[in-house]
């Protein structure tokens, strides 16, 4: 007649003598026996007493006091103030330099219509991105609340589609803000864009006896038309501004983003506008063939469509009835 109780102080046994023995083993809940309760040896032991050493080091570091670890932020290094000009109180040029960031250089690319066969349905055109991090007298180490994304080529699966963005943080977070829609607009348009075509695509063949070759491959779906393609647009950036407002590590109670971008798609180009950034549409136009240097104030001058001694950049509307050439568009986070 054996007895046995787990988890509690004491066990009790009966021997086949009838003889009852108590033992003191103390269980502390476990569910079996622990193994430095089958150590044996003197070189077990020393490893078990190195084990626990070490977990002891690393508890104790785990949990260190508050003030412990704010004491040891306070130490932390402090960044240099940025070099002014003792004259103006601007950053000189060396500081500007260093605030600046973006492409290396224009580059170039074919968009629209590529496998149509004709230069009529191509379009040329010229990218880059450049973003310069501002000053703030009373907060010279303020983050950049700039961001852009660039993909130039074969955007959502779409033989000569592009699509550019430019996103201008505001607020004590609008770092955060740029920077999660920098990541995640592009990713809601592009899934949404293939899901359309993927569905015209599906449309088009139940009404084909033949499928062609290749029919389920995202090089032959349709594009989408103005309408549809709009439509996925401002879907994108509504599932982009739930998704910040969803994520607990985006603190946007207080802070935002602007967002301007530039889809290309079926040979037609889509501007998408959140905020105060704009895109500005004009063409070059200029008195001679010959390329003429401006200085930066005619440069600023061309960019707010005021005369210049060398050239002008002209606004277009709509519903003009005369087609441009050299068509230049230019976005500008303001």
């Amino acid at each position: 007649n054996n007895t046995t109780t787990m988890g509690n102080k004491s066990s009790k046994s009966t021997t086949k003598g009838g003889d009852i023995g108590h033992t003191e083993r103390i269980m502390n809940g476990r569910r079996g026996i622990d193994k430095s309760e089958r150590i044996h040896t003197s070189s077990e032991r020393a490893k078990l007493a190195l084990k626990r050493a070490a977990k002891s080091v690393v508890k104790s570091t785990s949990t260190k006091s508050l003030d412990s670890v704010a004491e040891s932020q306070s130490q932390s290094p402090i960044l240099p103030s940025p070099k002014l000009n003792i004259t103006t109180g601007q950053l000189i040029a060396e500081e500007v330099v260093k605030r600046i960031s973006g492409s290396v250089e224009t580059k170039d690319v074919i968009l629209g219509e590529l496998k149509s066969g004709s230069d009529d349905g191509l379009i040329h055109v010229q990218y880059a991105a450049l973003t310069q991090r501002g000053y703030y007298p009373n907060n010279p180490h303020k983050e950049n609340q700039d961001e852009y994304f660039l993909c130039p080529s074969k955007f959502a699966s779409g033989e000569g589609d592009a699509f550019f963005a430019i996103f201008d943080g505001h607020g004590d977070k609008g770092h955060d803000c740029a920077s999660f829609a920098q990541k995640k607009l592009h990713s809601y348009l592009a899934q949404n864009v293939k899901k359309e075509r993927a569905a015209e695509n599906c449309a088009r063949l139940r009404e084909l006896e033949v499928k062609p070759k290749n029919a389920f491959h995202p090089s032959s779906w349709p594009y989408l038309d103005v309408g549809q393609y709009e439509r996925c647009c401002r879907t994108a950036h509504l599932q982009c501004n739930r998704a910040m407002h969803d994520d607990k590590t985006i603190k946007d109670s207080m802070s935002g983003t602007t967002s301007i971008s530039v889809g290309f798609h079926a040979g037609r180009m889509t501007i998408s506008n959140v905020g105060d950034s704009r895109a500005v549409l004009g063409y070059r136009i200029s008195s001679n063939d010959q390329e003429i240097d401006s200085t930066p104030a005619e440069e600023e001058k061309k960019e707010i469509g005021e005369e210049s001694d060398s050239e002008q950049y002209l606004p277009t509307t709509t519903n003009t009835t005369t087609p441009f050439e050299g068509g230049s568009i230019v976005a500008i986070p303001l």
